[in-house]
């Protein structure tokens, strides 16, 4: 009949999988697809030639079949983080959690920003699912100050000409 409105039976693929990621431990602190560098994600300043701990991150498949995944793909300045995949499964089944690590090795000084990237088949977010990284590598550089007499005199600015005690003619 025109006119009338009719039911509409949609059907969802619940047993499809779902894709969720989470700093530390499933049920962690969330990552949400396309996430700046936050959380411990931003893994702030550190020396030059030094590494942070470990961050683990979990890849949480919550649906009943098995979801397919790339390994994590590191873009930007990849020589100053590193990616262990050692424990990580491409083929996590239903239900089921897998893992892999970061870790800030700032190879020079300056910001550093990174994204990670992992292609899958679940359909419940874009693909691929990126999130940023960012870290600071700092030089641990010696400050040199030069005081005319004393450390309690005046200070000796770089630069400056050689006056009074400071000429040696």
């Amino acid at each position: 009949r025109t006119g009338e409105l009719m039911p509409a039976l949609v059907l969802m693929n619940s047993a499809a999988p779902g894709i969720y990621l989470f700093e530390e431990i499933y049920n962690g602190v969330p990552i949400s697809n396309g996430a700046a560098a936050a959380g411990r994600r931003d893994f702030g300043s550190l020396i030059v030639g030094q590494t942070t701990p470990w961050l683990r991150i979990a890849v949480r498949n919550s649906n009943g079949s098995t979801m397919t995944l790339s390994l994590p793909t590191l873009s930007g300045a990849t020589s100053d983080f590193i990616v262990d995949t050692t424990y990580y499964d491409t083929t996590p089944g239903g239900q089921s959690t897998t893992y892999f690590d970061i870790r800030f090795a700032p190879a020079s000084a300056g910001v550093k920003n990174a994204t990670i990237s992992i292609t899958h088949n679940a359909l419940n977010t874009a693909n691929p699912f990126t999130f940023a990284l960012r870290g600071t590598g700092a030089v641990n550089a010696p400050v040199v100050r030069v005081f005319e007499t004393s450390g309690a005199g005046p200070q000796v600015a770089h630069g400056s000409a050689a006056t009074d005690g400071r000429d040696f003619g």
